[in-house]
Order: C-alpha cells, then structure tokens, then sequence
C-alpha cells in the first residue's frame, strides 16, 4: 500500500475512534461540582444543527457559522467578529478552541493573537457577543466548560491553566488564585510544552492537559471550589500526545502524533489508568502501516 494512503487510512481510523469515544460520554447536564453527570455531546441535537469554525484572523478573528441539513449539507448563516485577533495561521496545533455549551446556550472561543476569551449567545444558529476578557496568559489554545466552571490553556511560554465562571448573562469572571502551571513546575524541565487540549474527566473531578513537545501528560484535581490542585505529571505512552476523549466507562484515549513522523505506531494510553481509577485495559489506538518495506 502506498504510505502517504495507509497514513492517511490511519489517521482516519484514529479520528474516528476519538470521535466514537467522545460521543459515547453522553449523560444529562450537571452542576459545575464534580462527581456529577454531564454531557460530553457538544453537537446541536435533533435532526439538524450548527457548525461553528473560528477564521484565526491576524487582523480581526471571525467565528463563521453554518446550518446543518438533517443529511449532512452546510449552508453559511454568516460570520461573527470575536473582537480579537487571531495568529493569522492556517490552523492551530490544539483541540477545542471552539466550544459549545452543553445546553447549546453559549459559544465561546480563544483570540488566541490577543490573548482574549470571546463568549456569544447562540440563538437558531446566529450568535451575539456577550463579553471579551483576557485570558490570564499567553495564546489561548483550549477551552474545558463544565456547567459553569470554565478552564482555559494558555500555551505561551511555560504554559498555565486558569479557570473563569460563566454567569447566566454570559460573561465571564476570573476566579481569584486558580492559575496553575504546566509539567515544567514539576519537572524542571526549560522546554516550553506546547499543550493541544484541556478537558475535564467524565466525573468533573479532574482535568487533564496534553503537552506535545514534552510527551507528557498532566492531570489536576479539581476542588467543589472550582480550584484545581497540582501538576501530577505522567508520561505519555507515546510521542506527541495530542487530542484526547473519555469512553462512557471513562477510559482515557489519546492521539500521539509521533512529531507527525510516517509509519509510526500508536500505542494504548495506559499511563493515566490510575489517575481516574480504571480498572479495565485502556483503549488501544489504531496502529498505522508501516511505511518500510
């Protein structure tokens, strides 16, 4: 098989499996406390929806909407300016700066050039601003909402996450003293992390972060108080760790982009087993063909 096709064939697999385990976490929405139920569904419900893409405008970011046929098709409903500023890069190395409230209320987006948080209200697709803050940090890169506790990853420099609340007006409000650094506080390590994604566990009492130049992941634990505790660092089973879901039993599967190298195999991420108190064998991840002979 040509490599470049078998590369692309796994990386698909692995979409997919990412995708099937994100969506297998659906439970009804919950207080922000944890070891309560919510839903990892961040799609519109019923037969048709919305998709929301951020332009990353160096200039003047937009958030393009578009309505979702029952079948699949998308027509454009518009573009709505965050008020901040993009990279002005065809893409960003992060998952989730594009994220849906689990009642489908609220939208909110990094500035990841201007170091804002953007929030709007979502009304049958079309969106308001409703508030701009500043990100307490360095480009922005993810976005973790669960009820109204947000965190934010800031990917700049050494890195940090740092937590907001989001109040039924849709504004956010920092919350004092929650500012927690990256594996580097931890390690000792110099090299600057570069994190993809934050997210919450199913259960809401941890939050974990993928650093791709370190290979390490960390994990937090988050308090009835919203604070969240450490760095625990783990190393990842593999390079480059990078988008990350939680199975309905709460299994923790990640993608390693192996520094996008050809050929190379993706291990089961079972370092974290412990961390969320997993009993079961962690979900292996699609290996692709090997490019050699």
């Amino acid at each position: 098989m040509n490599p470049s096709k078998a590369m692309a064939k796994s990386v698909t697999l692995c979409a997919v499996l990412a995708t099937l385990a994100l969506a297998a976490c659906q439970d009804t929405p919950a207080p922000t406390a944890p070891d309560q139920e919510s839903s990892f569904d961040h799609r519109a419900s019923g037969p048709s929806g919305a998709v929301y893409v951020q332009t990353n405008d160096a200039s003047r970011n937009e958030i393009v909407a578009y309505r979702r046929a029952p079948n699949g098709p998308l027509d454009l409903i518009g573009t709505f300016a965050t008020g901040g500023k993009g990279t002005g890069m065809p893409r960003l190395g992060s998952q989730g700066s594009v994220i849906l409230s689990d009642d489908n209320r609220w939208l909110l987006v990094t500035n990841v050039g201007s170091d804002e948080i953007s929030v709007f209200s979502v009304s049958d697709g079309r969106l308001r601003l409703t508030d701009k803050v500043r990100s307490h940090g360095d480009m922005p890169f993810s976005l973790a909402l669960r009820g109204n506790l947000l965190y934010v990853l800031n990917a700049g420099g050494a890195g940090n996450i740092t937590a907001f609340t989001l109040n039924n007006s849709g504004r956010l409000s920092h919350l004092s003293h929650s500012t927690r650094p990256l594996s580097g506080s931890v390690s000792g390590s110099s090299t600057a992390p570069a994190p993809a994604q934050v997210s919450f566990s199913p259960d809401g009492g941890t939050l974990v972060v993928t650093e791709k130049a370190t290979s390490i992941i960390d994990t937090y634990t988050v308090g009835s108080d919203g604070l969240a505790s450490g760095p625990t660092v783990h190393n990842s089973n593999g390079e480059t760790p990078f988008g990350f879901a939680f199975r309905s039993d709460g299994i923790f599967v990640v993608t390693e982009a192996h520094n996008a190298a050809p050929g190379r195999p993706r291990r089961p991420p079972t370092a974290l087993r412990a961390a969320f108190g997993a009993s079961a064998p962690a979900c292996p991840i699609p290996r692709p063909m090997s490019a050699g002979p």
